[in-house]
């Protein structure tokens, strides 16, 4: 009997050692990444905080005029061409929230110079204000409904529209000019530059 068959142990320790070793080598693969950046690392570094700081300035941009209020003045049709006051201006809520306290006023000439009215008829409705102004809504008013010997400089017409603004209660002065042209039919108003 003089032979005994031992057993033969594998010991853990070289392959636990090989991963080991495979392990510390990606470790140390990627400390040398984190100390060398590369061009490429660097430049999407740069991107990431330039858009972190960017971003919120944009999206606050974005957010202002979105919620800033357009208020337009246009003018439509004359209901008695004889009158050159008595036409009608279209007031419209371009922007995508309501304004408040709108007040409506009419000015007759541009800057210096003599204004003279002989007779000017006014009613309630003719320059009346809105509480609330809905976003897409549009109104019409007159300066007038009847004048008479109108002596205008420069025979300009300023209509001015004062609204706040929601939230913030800002107040805004929108002025619109218009040229009073006499035609065939009677007066007319034609946009002008202020």
């Amino acid at each position: 009997m003089g032979k005994t068959r031992r057993r033969r142990t594998y010991s853990r320790s070289p392959s636990g050692a090989n991963q080991k070793g495979k392990s510390s080598h990606k470790q140390a693969s990627l400390e040398k990444a984190k100390e060398k950046p590369t061009h490429r690392r660097y430049l999407l570094e740069l991107w990431k905080n330039s858009w972190a700081i960017l971003g919120p300035i944009v999206a606050l941009i974005g957010l202002f005029f979105l919620l800033k209020p357009v208020v337009e003045v246009e003018s439509s049709a004359n209901l008695d061409p004889s009158q050159p006051l008595a036409t009608q201006f279209r007031i419209r809520n371009h922007g995508h929230v309501p304004v408040y306290d709108v007040h409506f006023g009419c000015g007759i000439g541009k800057g210096s110079g003599y204004s003279g009215i002989g007779y000017l008829l006014l009613d309630d409705s003719t320059l009346k204000p809105i509480p609330k102004f809905r976003a897409g809504a549009s109104v019409t008013r007159s300066c007038a409904l009847e004048s008479t010997d109108i002596v205008v400089p420069n025979n300009i017409i300023t209509i001015t529209v004062i609204y706040t603004w929601p939230l913030i209660h800002n107040t805004e002065t929108e002025l619109a000019y218009f040229k009073i042209v006499h035609g065939a039919p009677g007066y007319f108003l034609v946009p002008d530059l202020p």
